[in-house]
């Protein structure tokens, strides 16, 4: 999505990022819990907001509970555009409480 934009390229961008483009946020969430098991290091997923967050939730419950490391950098609206009834205007500050070990809204 477009509010993700900008973090996909710049990781596209970069010499030492190996990028994996995925259209399912699902898919992509538990390839990088794969990748996590697998090395021990955690895979970055990229998504843009709304509902394609909560789409990741069931790869963050398990490497939660597997602890797998796992990375999410999820683009949202600014504050003032949040929870007006617009379309994919879900909290997800929130989304993964309980579920993970650290979360900042920046």
């Amino acid at each position: 999505g477009s509010r993700s934009s900008p973090l996909a390229a710049a990781a596209g961008a970069h010499p030492l990022v190996r990028t994996v483009p995925c259209l399912d946020e699902r898919s992509l969430a538990f390839h990088a819990v794969g990748y996590g098991r697998a090395t021990g290091r955690p895979a970055v997923v990229i998504t843009s907001s709304g509902t394609a967050v909560y789409n990741t939730c069931p790869a963050v419950v398990e490497a939660s509970q597997a602890g797998v490391p796992l990375l999410l950098l999820t683009a949202d609206r600014p504050p003032e555009l949040r929870d007006n009834g617009s379309n994919q205007t879900v909290d997800q500050v929130k989304a993964f409480q309980g579920h993970v070990r650290w979360q900042v809204d920046l």
